[in-house]
């Protein structure tokens, strides 16, 4: 099947191949940030590339000539690597087959839900209250009604796969103490639940406007939920917000 050779990427694929790889290049022994953080004299810089595990046209490397024009394109078929890598896959791709960069993409996913695990234990008040703070809806609108369903049921709902399950699990980690923290925010201010629960349904409701869904509404979530910062404790404290209003609140549709 002839392809083209104009890439397209959904923004749905992107977010979930920068964020399950925390934003690392995925080449073993790498872990490269692909995002070079500012400092006095300039801007913050993404280096990151996205690499076609199957290539974009036939005669690329490592192509697949039954693979659709779209399929391409799409997040199974993509790993996030930093520019010198990038190269070498592409020009040894004997080397560095398909099978290899899938089992280096699979570890790098896997090594930062291990990092997201271990942040989570040191995870306090602190991180919990900054990360809410900046999650504050100022409107009053929340959900109809709050209803706990069991996170199975919502994720057979919501088209959620394994990987996202890990991620709820690591989340739930933290659900006593998310719990308390969070009838004690209540406890200091009557407007704190409405509030923020405002703002989660709000960002969702933006994301399924812009046809998100699947694994990749609960990543881009999970990106809001954390205000895009790369350290692993506010991550984990995103995703631990997250996952508790996942459980009892209608931030995700039941």
């Amino acid at each position: 099947m002839a392809s083209q050779s104009r890439r397209y990427y959904k923004s749905a694929d992107r977010a979930l191949l920068w964020s399950r790889s925390g934003g690392m290049c995925c080449f073993e022994g790498c872990n490269e940030l692909c995002v070079q953080e500012a400092n006095e004299a300039d801007l913050a810089a993404v280096i990151g590339q996205i690499g076609h595990i199957e290539a974009k046209s036939d005669s690329g490397p490592r192509a697949n000539p039954d693979l659709s024009d779209s399929e391409r394109d799409l997040y199974p078929n993509l790993i996030l690597l930093c520019p010198t890598h990038h190269r070498l896959v592409d020009a040894q791709n004997s080397t560095h087959t398909k099978g290899t960069l899938r089992d280096w993409k699979a570890a790098q996913e896997a090594r930062f839900r291990e990092f997201l695990a271990q942040e989570m234990g040191q995870v306090t008040f602190a991180e919990l209250e900054i990360v809410t703070q900046a999650l504050m809806n100022s409107g009053t609108n929340s959900p109809d009604s709050i209803t706990v369903i069991p996170p199975l049921e919502k994720m057979a709902r919501n088209g959620l796969t394994d990987q996202t399950a890990m991620l709820i699990t690591i989340g739930l980690l933290l659900s006593r103490q998310v719990k308390e923290f969070i009838e004690a925010m209540g406890g200091l201010d009557d407007t704190f639940v409405t509030r923020l629960t405002s703002g989660f349904v709000t960002a969702y409701q933006a994301q399924v406007q812009d046809d998100v869904e699947g694994d990749a509404l609960f990543e881009a979530m999970r990106l809001f939920s954390s205000q895009g910062s790369r350290e692993y404790r506010y991550q984990s404290a995103g995703l631990a917000i997250l996952v508790y209003l996942f459980e009892a609140c209608e931030v995700f549709e039941q």
